[in-house]
Order: C-alpha cells, then sequence, then structure tokens
C-alpha cells in the first residue's frame, strides 16, 4: 500500500468585478463537448458560483455551500448513515443577457494555462473531452457597435469590463436578468435576489485617465421601465475623448469560499516513480443548467471522480480528469506505474458510468438507484484517454456503499485497495 499526506486600446471601460475569498485560480474553461454547443467558457468563480459564458449572456448557477457543508458533516454522524445519500442541494441559476447586441460577437480567449482538463462523463465516447484547456482572458469583439467585453480575473477577482471606442455610445449597454427573485438599487448598489443568497453589484468606481492623472467620474446604475434590465447613467457626463473606467464589484452577500465552482472532498493519494502525485476525489458540480431559476439536486446525482496530477512539490497543476456519469461515483484507490499510466478504483451508482470497448463489464448490474458496482478505470499518461473501464459488480451493492453495515463514520463504506503487478496485471 502507497500512500502521501497529503490596459485598453478603447476609450470607456465599464468594469463590473465578481469579488470571493482569496485562494486558488481563476480560469476560463472553454467547451468542446462537455457543455452544451451555445456555452463558449465556463469560469468558477466562488461561493459555489459557476458562470457559463455564451455570445449574448451570461448563465449563472449559484448553489448553497452552507447546505453541502451540512451533507458532507452529517455524512460522519453515526445515527445518519444515509444522509449523504438522501440529500439535496438548493441552486438558483439566472441568466444576465446583453439586450440588443451584436447576435454574433467573435468570442475568444487569450494565455493558455500550462494545465488542462478531461471529462470521461457518461458512456458516450462522443460526449468525452481530453485536453480542454484554460485561459486567462476571454473577449468579445463587437458585443455592441463600438463595445467590446473583456473578461479576466485581478487578485483571484472575476471582472469584466466594456471596452467603449471614441464616439460610441456606452447608452448601448443593457444588461438583463431574467429568472432571478428581483433586482433593486440601495445606495447605489445593484442587489439581484436569489433563492440561494444575494449577489451584490457595489458602487461602480468610475474615473478617466486625463493627462496621466485618474479623474473620478459619476456613475449610477439604472433599472429600466420593465424592472430587469440595468444601464449606466452618468449624472455629470464623461469626456469622450479619453478612456472611461467603470468598475463595480458583484459580491456574493451570503457566503464565502474560495473561486471555483465546484467543492471537492478529498479520498485517496498515490505517487508515481518521479515523485508526482496524484489525488482522487468526489466532486460536486451542477454542470449547465437544465432549467432558469431555483431549483434543487440530489446530492449523490451530481458527483463525480476528480483526478488530478500535479508535480512532486505539489506547486504545479499538471492535469485533472473527471470519470462519472448520472448518479454517484466515489474514488476509493488510485495507483500509478512508471509510465505515468493510473489505475483508479472506485464506486459507481451510476448506469452511464464511461467504460471501454471491449471491457469485462459493460453493464451496471445494481438493482436499485443506489446500489453501488464496482468500477476499475486505466487512464493514459496525460490523462487523456481510457485505455480501459469496467463495472465489477452484481445486484446489491459491491466494494462499499453507504449502506454497508461497516459504515459507521463518514466514508468507511468506501474502502479498498487497487494493486498493480509488474506485468500490468
Amino acid at each position: 500500500m502507497r500512500s502521501i499526506l497529503l490596459s485598453s486600446l478603447f476609450a470607456l471601460c465599464i468594469a463590473p468585478v465578481l469579488s470571493f475569498a482569496q485562494g486558488g485560480t481563476i480560469d476560463f474553461e472553454e467547451n468542446h463537448t462537455q457543455y452544451p454547443s451555445r456555452v463558449k467558457y465556463k469560469v468558477g468563480v466562488g461561493s459555489g458560483t459557476t458562470l457559463f459564458m455564451e455570445k449574448n449572456c451570461f448563465t449563472y448557477v449559484k448553489y448553497d455551500p452552507a447546505q453541502l457543508e451540512a451533507i458532507h458533516e452529517n455524512s460522519h454522524q453515526n445515527e445518519n448513515q444515509n444522509a449523504r445519500k438522501e440529500g439535496v442541494v438548493d441552486l438558483h441559476a439566472f441568466r444576465m443577457t446583453f439586450a440588443g447586441c451584436n447576435p454574433s460577437p467573435i468570442v475568444s480567449a487569450m494565455n493558455a494555462r500550462p494545465y488542462y482538463t478531461n471529462y470521461f462523463l457518461g458512456n458516450d465516447p462522443q460526449r468525452w473531452s481530453s485536453y480542454v484547456a484554460s485561459f486567462e482572458q476571454v473577449f468579445y469583439t463587437g458585443l455592441y457597435s463600438g463595445i467590446n467585453l473583456a473578461a479576466y480575473s485581478v487578485n483571484n477577482q472575476f471582472k469584466y469590463d466594456f471596452l467603449v471606442a471614441p464616439g460610441a455610445d456606452p447608452s448601448q449597454i443593457k444588461m438583463t436578468f431574467d429568472h432571478t427573485d428581483g433586482i433593486e438599487i440601495q445606495n447605489n448598489m445593484l442587489l439581484i435576489h436569489l433563492s440561494t443568497g444575494d449577489i451584490v453589484e457595489q458602487m461602480p468606481y468610475t474615473y478617466q485617465e486625463i493627462n496621466n492623472t485618474k479623474v473620478s467620474v459619476p456613475c449610477e446604475y439604472f433599472i429600466e421601465a420593465d424592472g430587469k434590465t440595468v444601464s449606466f447613467k452618468f449624472p455629470n457626463g464623461f469626456n469622450p475623448n479619453y478612456q472611461l473606467t467603470i468598475d463595480p464589484v458583484l459580491v456574493a452577500a451570503t457566503y464565502s469560499g474560495a473561486p471555483q465552482s465546484c467543492t471537492t472532498y478529498g479520498h485517496c493519494a498515490t505517487y508515481d516513480p518521479s515523485g508526482n502525485i496524484y489525488t482522487g476525489g468526489e466532486c460536486f458540480n451542477p454542470g449547465y443548467p437544465s432549467q432558469a431559476g431555483s431549483f434543487q439536486a440530489t446530492f449523490g446525482g451530481n458527483v463525480d471522480i476528480a483526478v488530478a496530477k500535479l508535480d512532486p512539490n505539489g506547486s504545479n497543476l499538471l492535469w485533472s480528469t473527471y470519470l462519472g456519469g448520472s448518479g454517484r461515483e466515489i474514488p476509493n484507490s488510485l495507483f500509478a506505474v512508471a509510465s505515468g499510466e493510473l489505475y483508479v478504483l472506485g464506486a459507481s451508482s451510476s448506469t452511464n458510468y464511461p467504460t471501454t470497448a471491449g471491457c469485462f463489464d459493460p453493464t451496471h448490474n445494481g438493482t436499485s438507484g443506489n446500489d453501488d458496482d464496482i468500477v476499475v478505470t486505466h487512464v493514459n499518461n496525460t490523462g487523456t484517454a481510457l485505455i480501459g473501464s469496467t463495472y465489477v459488480g452484481g445486484s446489491a451493492n459491491d466494494g462499499g456503499g453507504w449502506g454497508m453495515p461497516w459504515n459507521m463514520n463518514g466514508h468507511d463504506g468506501m474502502r479498498g485497495e487497487i494493486v498493480v503487478d509488474a506485468a500490468g496485471n
């Protein structure tokens, strides 16, 4: 057994900032086939909030981190062994549409991160995605006439700037909020009410750089007559010959957290002969919302195996890979060989866990939605392809599960070890 402890070219810049607690990095992850085709990039912006960037709108999904933590803690209580299995999480999806914008702006990214992500979700290989890149910045060219949009991060805060060219009209910018519980302005702050906690867009800090001097410019939010569309007002005007920056801060007011969209609980780890570190955990990630507004998700139905490879000192992420189906996946053990190939032992309640052609058993064998089969998955040395993946099991729980009699605390039911011999068996 091996283990391990573990500057703008335009005149006007309107820059909201989505701000959360420090820690981690904000990445703009491109969409291959892991999300619906209308999604261009996904970014985790913290406090249980995920942003899906589409051509003419931003779609947000926010879950209640306090509920997720309570479900996790309940799983450690002897008297509530089924709490994790039966837990539900409240989510709220809303959409901010750029009303009246160009329907086909050019959406592109810059400055790729040195790592990538792989998705093996479901049993349709056409939906699997490898070498999914993440970037530092995303640009919308021609969002409005003479107006571009730049999205990036500063100090782990998500920012998007409207870049208005000289002579362009900033009154074109209108943001319509659909599927919220209402919006209002208080003390020149925009409150976005959600069932999972308010989001507050703070008073915009607005200025112009004139002769190398920063000059403040008054700016206010304005809610249009429909009660859901927001624009910007400049009560004293501004000088259109100089760059103008409008810089509010968007804050998840109720909760704090690292700037990521999903919560991962660690289960296992290993290392290869070169000293690279591999970690395995269960990852709660609601994905792109199938419906807007307030909704619930069963915790077990949104949990995938998340595997990450880091360099020997643990300071650089090399790649991460997600494995799962429509149910619940838990990793029990990892084993890495000299070539860097990785073997994963886990448990799955999904009927569509990713399996490979000619495998031992491509079919889930449980008779109820809560039965876990053993899953064994062999991943190549870049995490980008499945060399082999199979179910192993019978009609009841196999290889661990929440209903096991020895599941007395937390993840006691999720025990197991995978070992590979010199011949690769």
